[in-house]
């Protein structure tokens, strides 16, 4: 039986533990994979490779990609060979690499900062966005607005996550499930006192004892 599900376009939808409790009602917890709860997630990209797969016997060779930015003077959408340095692609897309100020793998808000540009292509790239300005906002004391708790997914609380990690208590970081976060950037976005919340999810986790 298959059943096709609409679900509202609002961000992050299309995250595994998002996705899942939307269209099936299930919870993923913390320490679970999917198959923990029978489900397995592919995007389309992963269901087309199979398919090639099955088809020729081919492995992994190639990665759509996205490349945009205000310092890319062609933006597309191309098929980069997997190990292809990521200065290539750029010029390939015709980007003013003396004017880059900053790189970015993947989306606006859940991507990472590329720090060299002969840095590879991976299987799992999927967006590379090049800009000529970069404005570090000022960084201001947390008013206690609670925007960060009501715009989280997944009900976490970022502003007590950032306390916690700030004094190492790991009891803490646990109760407050900071392993739950999947990074997805939003508390960050919504935050007025321009607070690095998303990052400092990141940085709690390393701290916890990995079983």
């Amino acid at each position: 039986t298959v059943e096709t599900v609409t679900l509202p376009p609002s961000y992050p939808q299309g995250a595994e533990k998002v996705i899942i409790y939307n269209s099936t009602g299930r919870i993923v917890k913390e320490g679970q994979l999917p198959s923990d709860v029978g489900v397995i997630v592919l995007n389309i990209s992963t269901v087309a490779f199979i398919y090639r797969y099955i088809q020729t016997g081919m492995p992994l060779m190639t990665r759509r990609i996205t490349v945009d930015g205000n310092a890319v003077d062609k933006p597309k959408n191309i098929f980069a060979v997997i190990g292809t340095p990521v200065i290539d692609v750029l010029d390939f897309c015709k980007t003013d690499i003396d004017a880059v100020k900053k790189i970015i793998s993947g989306g606006p808000m859940m991507g990472m900062s590329i720090p060299d540009l002969k840095m590879p292509i991976t299987k799992t790239t999927n967006a590379l966005l090049a800009f000529k300005a970069y404005h570090e906002h000022r960084i201001s004391a947390c008013i206690r607005c609670g925007r960060c708790v009501n715009v989280c997914p997944l009900g976490l609380m970022p502003a007590e996550i950032d306390k916690a990690y700030k004094i190492k208590n790991i009891d803490d970081l646990k109760a407050l499930k900071v392993n739950l976060c999947m990074n997805c950037g939003s508390c960050t976005y919504v935050c007025p006192a321009n607070r690095k919340l998303a990052e400092t999810n990141q940085l709690a986790k390393s701290l916890i004892p990995r079983k």
